[in-house]
């Protein structure tokens, strides 16, 4: 009898994180505690006034613009994050006595020096931890800095990526030019679905995982977040994903042999079938009617999202374009 053995591995998810962000986006960090990190000024009896802890309790839509971080994505993959004090976050040695030989502070004036540089890595549980240059992860230290007027601060001290102290819950705020409207672009859409199939989900277009879905998102997804592009001297649009999955490639919802997909344009002028008719039902609702194909719409009535032909009172075919306006032409 041939034996067969089956092997379990834990891996560490390489992150979306880079791919997802704009230069200039704001970011915040979470603890494991349910506090946020913040600058916290002499807070420690350090070699630099600014230092950074993790103590803010005050709910994301409140928190103060010392728990708020600047991005600035640097070629090599990795981020800089800059504070409210027009410094970056950078890693301090033996800047504290007493305390781990790394501790994060906010003390550089540049982006570029490795020690100010951080890799996002995505883990399974959907929670952040960030690499330092010096191998280590940036993790909340409980009473690890004699004399600090707050008992956790963040040090660059961890080995292992596991240890909940070491892991971040990380939330966005956009630049303004992600909402915005420029050359006949409508950005930051979510497209819902006015069927509640199971009767409380609302059901989002989305390409978090391997293909093109609807059902419930995250607050955070990028990829359910689009981008409705007008096609020139037509009525139809093009449907683009804001999130660059694969890192380089803008992706589309679009047809391949008449399968429903989300992926690069390879003829970006010419191809119906990444052009859509939005058929308006009422307000922001609609009908999503692929050009390609005879009488085929976006709808949810089976397992999946699917391309196909519908009923008339079929409400899983029709969406609400939440942040849209209606174009004139």
């Amino acid at each position: 009898m041939k034996k067969v053995f089956f092997f379990l591995t834990i891996m560490v998810i390489q992150s979306p994180l880079f791919a997802q962000l704009n230069n200039n986006d704001i970011i915040s960090l979470r603890a494991d505690t349910g506090k946020w990190m913040a600058r916290c000024y002499n807070c420690q009896k350090a070699t630099t006034s600014n230092t950074i802890t993790a103590h803010i309790s005050n709910d994301a839509k409140t928190l103060p613009t010392y728990a708020k971080f600047t991005v600035k994505k640097m070629p090599n993959g990795k981020i800089a994050l800059k504070t409210d004090n027009g410094k970056y976050l950078g890693r301090c040695r033996n800047c504290v006595t007493g305390a781990p030989s790394d501790i994060l502070t906010a003390h550089v004036g540049s982006p570029n020096p490795s020690y100010a540089q951080f890799e996002p890595i995505l883990l399974a549980n959907g929670k952040y931890v960030f690499k330092s240059d010096n191998g280590k992860y940036l993790a909340r230290c409980r009473n690890c800095s004699p004399g600090s007027s707050v008992p956790d601060i963040v040090a660059i001290h961890e080995n292992n990526p596991n240890a909940a102290y070491a892991q971040w819950t990380v939330t966005i705020k956009r630049t303004p030019q992600f909402s915005s409207i420029i050359n006949n672009v409508q950005s930051n859409i979510q497209i819902k679905n006015l069927w509640k199939k199971d009767g409380k989900t609302d059901y989002k277009i989305h390409i978090e995982n391997s293909k093109v879905d609807a059902g419930g998102v995250q607050p955070n997804w990028l990829s359910s977040r689009w981008h409705i592009e007008e096609v020139p001297g037509t009525k139809y649009i093009r449907i683009r994903n804001h999130w660059k999955k694969d890192g380089r490639n803008n992706f589309y919802l679009q047809t391949a042999n008449g399968i429903l997909k989300a992926g690069p344009l390879k003829s970006r002028q010419h191809s119906s079938s990444s052009q859509w008719l939005l058929e308006k039902v009422s307000g922001t609702t609609y009908r999503i009617k692929n050009r390609a194909t005879s009488n085929q719409y976006l709808h949810i009535e089976n397992a999946t999202l699917e391309l196909g032909p519908i009923q008339p009172n079929w409400r899983s075919a029709l969406w609400e374009l939440q942040g849209y306006k209606s174009s004139s032409r």
